[in-house]
């Protein structure tokens, strides 16, 4: 089985959206979308602990890890977290208003390299 960026007869076909994220880029879009659909959908308990292992991860994964790699999964996390807010905005679900569901958001915010001040 060869990836559609390795098949050569996708280039003579006009189908619109053909092209797709190389596998390791669609892998992780594709997680941060079930991540972003699914999390306004759980209960308020299952949300804090949820945030906060991603917190722990984010802290876990300090500067003696590659500054590139880092970068790219605070991004990822950040992109997620994001696009779960919007979900929870635009949508009649369970969301994330509980405020201990706030308060995980808040340490993930704070251990985020973007955001921290140390």
């Amino acid at each position: 089985m060869v990836a559609l960026e390795h098949d050569a007869l996708s280039l003579y076909c006009e189908t619109e959206n053909l092209y797709l994220d190389p596998l390791p880029t669609g892998v992780v879009n594709s997680a941060i979308r079930l991540f972003a659909t699914s999390l306004p959908h759980q209960s308020p308990k299952i949300q804090e602990s949820v945030l906060e292992q991603v917190t722990s991860f984010l802290a876990l994964a300090g500067p003696q890890q590659n500054s590139i790699r880092r970068s790219a999964i605070a991004i990822n996390i950040g992109a997620a977290l994001l696009f779960a807010l919007r979900a929870a905005n635009s949508s009649s679900v369970i969301g994330l208003g509980s405020v201990d569901s706030e308060k995980a958001i808040q340490e993930l915010l704070h251990v985020s390299p973007f955001i921290s001040t140390h």
